[in-house]
């Protein structure tokens, strides 16, 4: 054993003076790295305030608005998908297919609904339900049933 600890005693003594340099490059490498980061020119950045919250307050008005010009739009140019949303109860009280729905709206299509101007609306909860009760320049009346925030069904 003693035999081999001579011969061998440089090349482990070179190995381990090796291992040491290696270590001391790596550590100095890191700590270049590390001051580099924190060097940051940040004097192109601006506080353009783009990721604030902003409160928008919605009023009953504004909702019933909304309501009714998207509904309307709907019934002009994506019926369909105007139908999906009409109360069940309704489809199966008021009309009985597609058809049905599709001739009630041609019939109530007219210059001044096309305007979906609000003439009367009002807003009530019953049962845990709201419902947002909404009369147009026509006279026809919109019932929309909240189940959330712009997700609601019609009653015609």
């Amino acid at each position: 054993m003693q035999e081999l600890w001579n011969k061998s005693k440089g090349t482990i003594i070179w190995l381990a003076l090796l291992l040491i340099f290696i270590v001391i490059v790596y550590l100095s490498n890191d700590n270049d790295s590390k001051k580099q980061s924190t060097r940051i020119d940040d004097s192109f950045l601006k506080d353009y305030k783009v990721n604030e919250v902003i409160k928008v307050y919605v009023t009953d008005e504004d909702l019933a608005k909304k309501y009714l010009s998207e509904y309307v739009n709907l019934l002009i140019y994506h019926r369909e998908d105007a139908y999906k949303l009409v109360d069940s109860d309704i489809l199966v009280s008021k009309f009985n297919d597609y058809n049905t729905f599709n001739k009630y709206v041609s019939n109530i299509i007219t210059d001044s609904f096309v305007r979906a101007t609000v003439k009367n609306y009002s807003y009530e909860i019953t049962d845990g339900i709201k419902a947002m009760h909404v009369i147009d320049a026509d006279g026809n009346e919109f019932i929309f049933k909240e189940e959330s925030l712009m997700n609601y069904t019609v009653e015609l």
